[in-house]
């Protein structure tokens, strides 16, 4: 029997009442199982699968918990878009059940792992290395594998997964790539002068984001992680551990499309 931790924010009341009934009914049926709030100050429990109960932001929290200790994240869509999710509320009790009881059936997607100045940091989405200061550009040079690729005077450039394909990098006007291609997407953000489109490279290109000029800040996945100054540079490589999304569905790209964007479809 797996350990199953559900995972929500506590401005969530819809998220939080799900999160107890299951627990209640699930431990009445011998599941080990537990509720874990994202913004509070407890530190998240070991499990086997992290269920993540809102929006894809809490599903990006759930899924580096579960990197974290070896185990997978399922996605309920209580989000407004829900790019990341695959369960609707009405079905959770019954995901969960054949989770806990079956053997682990779940898909790999590519995360990155970003270094600067000593420090790491892990994203299922992306990396944007942007502007610090609101209205000023910085000034940026990409490197693929160590050679120079292109220099940017831009508000940004970012580096996403194919997940994240469909969230920052998309609204920048990035293409959309399905979460079973072996690559990685950089895209700039806002350039000036130069090339906006984005470059479509092998999943173990490393790259390098240099600050020639400006400050700038680090997002891992919507997070501020850090910050880098003139001279400084952060490298974005592929992570030697994938994160594992338990999803028996089919994956349909138009379908998901349709659904959440609704252009031009009946």
């Amino acid at each position: 029997m797996r350990s199953i931790a559900f995972v929500a924010y506590s401005s969530r009341p819809d998220a939080v009442a799900i999160a107890d009934d299951c627990v209640s009914i699930l431990r009445s049926e011998g599941v080990e199982c537990s509720m874990w709030l994202a913004d509070s100050v407890d530190v998240a429990p070991k499990a086997d699968t992290y269920v993540s109960l809102g929006g894809d932001g809490t599903f990006l929290r759930a899924a580096l918990c579960a990197h974290e200790n070896s185990g997978e994240v399922l996605g309920v869509d209580l989000g407004r878009v829900g790019f990341l999710l695959r369960v609707a509320p009405g079905d959770v009790l019954e995901a969960v059940r054949e989770i806990a009881s079956g053997p682990r059936r779940s898909t790999e997607r590519l995360a990155l792992r970003g270094s600067w100045r000593g420090e790491q940091r892990v994203a299922l989405n992306e990396f944007v290395v942007e502007r610090a200061q609101t209205g000023r550009m910085v000034h940026l040079r990409v490197y693929l594998d160590g050679e120079e690729f292109m220099t940017y005077h831009a508000d940004g450039v970012l580096v996403a997964t194919p997940t994240g394909s469909t969230a920052y990098n998309f609204s920048a006007g990035g293409p959309i790539v399905a979460t079973d291609v072996e690559a990685v997407i950089v895209t700039p953000l806002a350039p000036h002068f130069t090339m906006d489109r984005s470059a479509v490279v092998g999943a173990h290109t490393h790259v390098d984001i240099e600050v020639l000029g400006g400050e700038a800040m680090i997002v891992a996945d919507g997070s501020v992680v850090g910050d880098l100054s003139a001279g400084e540079r952060i490298s974005i490589g592929r992570d030697p551990r994938a994160v594992l999304v338990a999803d028996g569905s089919p994956h349909d790209l138009g379908a998901r499309l349709r659904h959440h964007l609704r252009e031009g479809h009946a």
